[in-house]
């Protein structure tokens, strides 16, 4: 027996393309967290919150029903830049107090005299963005509970760490900073060049924006108008179309056809189907119009393959593209209507995957 189409093979394609990107996104989040502290020692204390922060994340997850989807990892991905930030601001104050001549304990008690507050303050700030998601309703608050809940439990869970793991890691850890030897230390002080540069000029645009405040005032001013603008141009949608792997179409002959006639039809579009690049298999369904539900032998539906997302790294194969193609081939068959669809990238959410729709006056 054969299986003609795998409904789990484009759940796990998306989730190991969103696995893949969670792995790169914390490969980068360190690279950019050692650049700008320049110490392997501080480093390695942000980079300890991540996963602490993350299992508790889950363990949130778990609590609430939620499953590991494509919304909650996504979720995660933009976590791992998000949940390193309190843990920099306490690293960075306890270096401070350190270069200035104090012990790691007392540097770190220093440290967070000072920047609990702000720690719990950023905590609150970024989790009263995402909480008012969680208590939308309609179809919307479905799609988005899970992100909002996902973002505001590993953002207050990384405020959690910054107050009690970190400030013991700091203690633990820290020692004066020495400026690594070898290419990396070449590379820390060829950037610290760099930013000293940048921030001198920053330092002067910011010293004239001050003393032509109108001119900033105006040039604010143009770019929210030009942003409303390109918000007008930029097509909207609930839920963006995506390539699951594939195509529906809808045949309709006239009513009374015949259903030898119908044959036909369906061998023409099953043969013009087949030759697509991008196309893997099909099965015909007869009797049944997949839009209306009407029954009758004028009437037919198929299941369109496509072959595997590895196999069509070509734009021209991607289900859009094939879409159009198949467009543009059915619309050569006389006395019967084919549609080929691409379907909703959520299934139930709708027959196909959306329409535009435009009506001049």
């Amino acid at each position: 027996v054969d299986i003609t189409y795998d409904a789990t093979l484009v759940v796990q394609a998306s989730i190991a393309e969103v696995l893949k990107t969670l792995v790169e996104a914390f490969l980068l989040v360190v690279v950019v967290v050692f650049t700008f502290l320049g110490s392997f020692r501080a480093t390695i204390i942000p980079m300890l919150a991540v996963p602490v922060s993350l299992i508790g994340t889950f363990a949130v997850l778990f609590a609430f029903g939620f499953s590991i989807n494509t919304l909650t990892l996504l979720a995660m991905v933009l976590a791992i830049g998000i949940v390193v930030d309190d843990a920099i601001v306490v690293v960075e104050a306890v270096e401070h107090h350190i270069e200035e001549g104090l012990s790691p304990l007392e540097a770190t008690h220093q440290a967070m005299s000072e920047v609990a507050a702000p720690v719990i303050s950023i905590a609150l700030v970024l989790s009263s963005v995402f909480v008012p998601v969680a208590f939308l309703g309609g179809l919307t608050g479905e799609l988005y509970r899970q992100f909002a809940i996902t973002m505001s439990a590993s953002v207050l869970l990384s405020a959690i760490v910054a107050l009690t793991l970190t400030p013991a890691l700091c203690q633990m850890i820290l020692k004066p900073k020495v400026l690594p030897r070898g290419p990396f230390g070449w590379y820390i002080s060829a950037f610290e060049k760099v930013f000293k540069k940048v921030t001198g000029g920053y330092t002067y645009l910011v010293s004239i924006a001050v003393r032509k405040l109108f001119f900033v005032v105006l040039a604010m001013g143009i770019a929210f108008f030009a942003l409303y603008g390109m918000q007008k141009a930029v097509p909207t949608a609930l839920v963006p179309a995506e390539d699951n792997g594939y195509l529906l179409l809808s045949i309709t002959l006239p009513p009374g056809s015949s259903l030898e006639r119908t044959n036909e039809v369906t061998s023409m579009v099953e043969k013009m189907t087949l030759e697509t690049p991008g196309v893997s298999s099909m099965v015909m369904f007869g009797g049944s119009n997949l839009l209306t539900g009407a029954q009758g032998p004028s009437n037919a539906f198929s299941f369109v393959i496509l072959k595997s997302w590895e196999e069509r790294h070509d734009p021209s194969q991607s289900a859009d593209a094939i879409t159009g193609a198949l467009y543009g081939k059915f619309s050569t068959i006389k006395g019967a209507i084919v549609f080929p669809i691409n379907p909703p990238p959520i299934p139930g959410l709708s027959l196909s995957g959306g329409f535009v729709f435009e009506l001049q006056d």
